[in-house]
């Protein structure tokens, strides 16, 4: 019962019992700064309630069509994005999401290169 009331106030989402588990969702904010040479990076912020920034890098020796596409966490895509290797980084609105985890990839030629998670809390 505390830990469902902790996880949605945002004062209580960094203590110690929460994020004693590894590999749980609450710790992979992690590569918030990431570098150049990451493809993709986590989603700012995390978890969002309207937009959130995704910035991804690919790297000149792929070729063809880029895309960022979100699936709900079992797997159904709900979005598809085409990206320009140009571009840095592209903002979500959480219009068309409902409250959850999803996940997001980045993909070139049906390859996929990066998935992260995110949250969208409403």
């Amino acid at each position: 019962e505390n830990c469902c009331k902790n996880s949605t106030n945002s004062t209580n989402t960094s203590n110690v019992t929460l994020n004693s588990q590894p590999n749980t969702i609450l710790n992979i904010n992690n590569d918030l700064l990431g570098n150049s040479n990451d493809l993709l990076l986590q989603n700012i912020p995390n978890p969002f309630d309207n937009n959130t920034i995704i910035k991804f890098n690919v790297p000149e020796q792929y070729q063809g069509k880029v895309y960022l596409k979100i699936y709900t966490i079992n797997g159904d895509e709900k979005m598809s994005y085409s990206l320009d290797k140009k571009d840095k980084q592209i903002t979500i609105s959480s219009s068309t999401l409902s409250s959850g985890i999803y996940l997001y990839a980045l993909i070139v030629n049906n390859d996929v290169l990066s998935i992260k998670q995110m949250i969208v809390s409403k």
